[in-house]
């Protein structure tokens, strides 16, 4: 084989190196192109996703704020409560403490009571004794002394002068003449 280059054989392939090139020329200007595109489509996206963060950012930041709040007012609410309940259980205590006192001197004051009735002789069945008295007196004894203070001639007669009096100052005239009837100082009749 003849290894030596024609002219037109080189020129052939000169042509078509350089169509050749300038194809791949072109076809590089178009893939740069669409590389350019999409670099700034995806800087677009890239921009949109960073407002995005941000807006979540701030709204994390909003978020871990009130659960700050709302762990702090939390903490405050649960002292509030523990001073709260050791007031009630200081309180609980004094009550406990002055109902103690109370049955220790209710039980001294009946055992004195005891005593003191053991001294004048009274016997519990007196005691049993005495409130029926007691109740007997409230509900039957009051009545029958009014009524039987009533049949009293003294009584009767304290009466008639409290009704004669009565009758006397004018009680159908009214208070007014009343008490200028008995201002003047006039005597019953």
């Amino acid at each position: 084989m003849n290894f030596a280059l024609r002219s037109d054989l080189f020129d052939d392939q000169y042509s078509m190196s350089l169509c050749e090139g300038f194809f791949r020329r072109a076809s590089m200007l178009q893939r740069v192109n669409e590389l350019k595109k999409t670099n700034e489509e995806l800087r677009a996206e890239l921009r949109a996703s960073q407002t995005v963060a941000a807006e979540f950012r701030c709204r994390v930041v909003d978020v871990e704020r009130k659960l700050l709040e709302e762990k702090v007012m939390r903490e405050q609410k649960e002292r509030s409560w523990e001073r709260e309940r050791t007031a009630w259980d200081e309180e609980r205590e004094e009550l406990a403490a002055k109902l103690k006192h109370q049955k220790e001197l209710d039980f001294v004051s009946r055992r004195d009571l005891h005593t003191m009735y053991a001294d004048w002789g009274v016997a519990m069945d007196d005691n049993q004794k005495l409130a029926q008295e007691r109740y007997w007196l409230i509900t039957e004894g009051f009545g029958s002394f009014l009524t039987v203070v009533s049949q009293f001639e003294e009584f009767k007669g304290s009466l008639k002068r409290i009704y004669r009096a009565y009758r006397d100052v004018g009680y159908q005239a009214g208070p007014k003449d009343g008490y200028a009837y008995s201002a003047q100082g006039l005597g019953r009749k």
